[in-house]
């Protein structure tokens, strides 16, 4: 019975956890202007916006798969995007 406790804590954690990665991830993408995607070379801000919604439903889908899909959408957007807008927000023309 232990184990089962402590694995079911582990779950939710985790998925609590990414629910809120994807969330920062999708909140970021939609303070950001259109106009800053091309600059970056990336999609446009509507893909991004649907891609990061999907992380938050994968996410609270559960599930080892879906958590990997929605880990890898946040995290790309976070760590590979995010740092870029800033790169070019932080410019003075």
């Amino acid at each position: 019975m232990l184990f089962g406790g402590v694995i079911s804590l582990v779950t939710l954690i985790v998925s609590i956890g990414l629910i809120l990665l994807s969330v920062w991830a999708v909140v970021d993408c939609a303070r950001r202007p259109a106009n800053l995607f091309p600059y970056i070379e990336r999609q446009s801000k509507t893909l991004w916006l649907i891609l990061t919604a999907l992380a938050i439903a994968a996410a609270i889908l559960g599930g080892v798969i879906f958590w990997i899909i929605s880990a890898v959408i946040s995290l790309v957007y976070l760590f590979d995007l995010r740092p870029k807008f800033e790169q070019v927000g932080n410019r003075s023309y």
